[in-house]
């Protein structure tokens, strides 16, 4: 747990969203308290993402993905659009608002796959969902410069995020030893797919 005393504030964004680490994702910040997080980071361009649940207190569990802003742009409505990558999975303490309603916590580290103890067995049959989804999805491919397909983890992962199942049932496969669980669920779900069609 980190130390009140020495753990630094972080900028949280609540979002309908789920990311691990490595993944990536293009957001639309439009929210002043949001635009003046943007000022906040300035200095190493992180912050938090955070699954938004209205049921729990200061809207978010208490985890959240580490992020770091990679790009940036103005879009053709004027809105910023950030591309950020994600580096680690935090646990999530100590939150409190900004007088401009900015959600801050503190932080400390938290373990995801120990793909060590836990190494998942090759599948064609992801590999090649997830090359469909880059190819039927260009600008979700265009975040990836690489496609780490060797990495069943990185696979699976990728896969997840863009699964359209609810985001409590994604948080089933933060915990370390849950990446065996989760290939085996993507190996279900896409044989019965490719059956389908």
């Amino acid at each position: 747990m980190p130390n009140s005393n020495s753990t630094p504030f972080i900028p949280v964004f609540p979002l309908p969203l789920f990311l691990l680490p490595e993944g990536k994702q293009r957001l639309r910040i439009f929210e002043t308290k949001y635009l003046s997080m943007m000022s906040l980071i300035h200095h190493d361009n992180q912050f938090v993402l955070a699954r938004y649940d209205k049921t729990l207190p200061f809207d978010i569990p208490d985890w959240g993905t580490l992020v770091r802003v990679t790009d940036f742009n103005i879009g053709e409505d004027q809105v910023l659009l950030i591309d950020v990558e994600a580096i680690s999975l935090l646990h999530l303490e100590n939150m409190k608002y900004q007088e401009n309603g900015l959600l801050l916590a503190q932080t400390a580290s938290k373990q995801h796959w120990d793909i060590s103890a836990y190494p998942p067995k090759n599948s064609n049959l992801l590999i090649k969902a997830l090359k469909n989804l880059f190819d039927e999805h260009p600008h979700f491919g265009e975040l990836y410069l690489e496609h780490d397909l060797s990495r069943m983890d990185w696979v699976s992962a990728r896969l997840l995020e863009v699964l359209p199942i609810p985001l409590k049932e994604k948080e089933r496969f933060i915990k370390p030893d849950s990446l065996p669980t989760l290939v085996t669920m993507l190996n279900n779900i896409f044989a019965y797919s490719s059956k389908q069609n």
